[in-house]
């Protein structure tokens, strides 16, 4: 994997009018989805700048990884298990938050303004883009896995009723 293309194809999706959360998640589903998801796309476009522009809650960046996630590794039945998705979205979590000091939009646009950094949205969201990427190709190799079709592979089944993320190791 190109870290520097992943980064510099993110730029050019800022470019070109997107925010954080949409510019994360059309540049991984570009490189891993089996096809285009537009509506991915859109569904990530209400995630700019926390909630609408609030910049109260999660930071747009990530949540269009987790958006991104959902595509790839969510399940397309009720009764398939949420582990594999559970685990990688928990250790995404885990490295936004070691690298950036918080999911918060707010702190993160705060200490942006505090460094007088004025491109700190876009380098944070090219960042986390390669940072996913990784993620998502070390996992395709330690699984096997191709990750470019992962939402057709397989999952585990569950007893319907019951929830999809108990017993997985990231709680």
């Amino acid at each position: 994997m190109n870290t520097k293309e992943i980064k510099k194809q993110a730029y050019s999706h800022f470019e070109s009018g997107h925010h954080c959360a949409e510019v994360i998640t059309q540049t991984i589903l570009s490189k891993f989805a089996k096809g285009p998801h537009p509506d991915a796309v859109k569904a990530a476009s209400i995630f700019g700048g926390g909630i609408a522009g609030t910049t109260e809650e999660l930071c747009g960046a990530f949540t269009g990884g987790i958006v991104s996630l959902g595509i790839l590794m969510g399940r397309e039945h009720p009764t398939e298990s949420m582990k594999e998705a559970a685990t990688i979205a928990k250790a995404f979590k885990q490295k936004f938050s070691l690298e950036f000091g918080s999911l918060n939009c707010a702190k993160l646009i705060k200490g942006f303004a505090e460094k007088e950094d004025h491109f700190g949205c876009a380098k944070l969201t090219a960042k986390t883009t390669a940072m996913l990427a990784e993620m998502l190709e070390e996992y395709g190799k330690k699984h096997e896995a191709d990750m470019r079709f992962s939402s057709y592979q397989p999952h585990q089944t569950i007893e319907p009723g019951t929830c999809p993320f108990t017993g997985c190791s990231c709680r």
